[in-house]
């Protein structure tokens, strides 16, 4: 049997539960590789991002407003999904931001309907929302656990679930499901991370 997250290995050291620490190498990384406005215009298109406070969210936020799209964010730090807010409306885009849960079924349902209200229809989900930690399963927090197979995997059935009859109305639309190449190919100490990203590889 494979090794599931519980805590995070100090020798490796992975940060705390959560998402993508903001500012860091990941983020700059992305960051670097946003493409600009005419690499991929969606002028007149409005995008929904989850897990937007950082890393690839982030920068998919940053793209896509970049391009052309009315982008609404959500993620659970406030300040950050103010301050991408910012970030694109001064480039001229359009961008609102609801933040909340993303394991929380209500909240997916109140924060796509927002987007499809303030940006007049919904054309585009990225759900990118995730966490990853790290160790023996034998020694897992439940609850920790319960955080990543929520996170990464719930959140992306509750707002595929409600965006797809937003998307009906308008005539269709595009979900990209975020997943990892851990959604191919198992890792010791990860089980649990890879159950959900394979888990998002065949839901995909």
């Amino acid at each position: 049997m494979g090794q599931a997250e519980c805590g995070w290995s100090k020798a490796r050291e992975w940060p705390p539960i959560g998402y993508r620490t903001a500012g860091g190498e990941h983020e700059r990384r992305f960051m670097a590789q946003v493409e600009p406005a005419q690499a991929m215009p969606l002028s007149g298109r409005a995008a929904a991002v989850t897990g937007a406070s950082s890393g690839i969210g982030w920068a998919t936020a940053l793209a896509l407003g970049r391009a052309g799209a009315a982008v609404a964010v959500t993620a659970r730090r406030t300040e950050r999904l103010a301050q991408l807010v910012g970030l694109i409306e001064a480039a001229g885009g359009h961008a609102v931001a609801l933040p909340g849960d993303v394991t929380d079924p209500e909240h997916a349902r109140a924060f796509l309907a927002h987007a499809h209200g303030a940006l007049g229809g919904l054309d585009i989900l990225v759900n990118n929302a995730g966490v990853m930690a790290y160790g023996p399963l034998a020694e897992s927090d439940p609850t920790l656990l319960g955080d990543v197979l929520a996170v990464n995997a719930a959140g992306v059935i509750w707002f595929t679930r409600f965006a797809l009859p937003l998307m009906a109305d308008g005539g269709g639309g595009h979900i990209v499901n975020v997943s990892s190449l851990s959604g191919r190919v198992a890792s010791e100490g990860t089980a649990v991370y890879n159950l959900t990203k394979f888990g998002v590889t065949g839901f995909s």
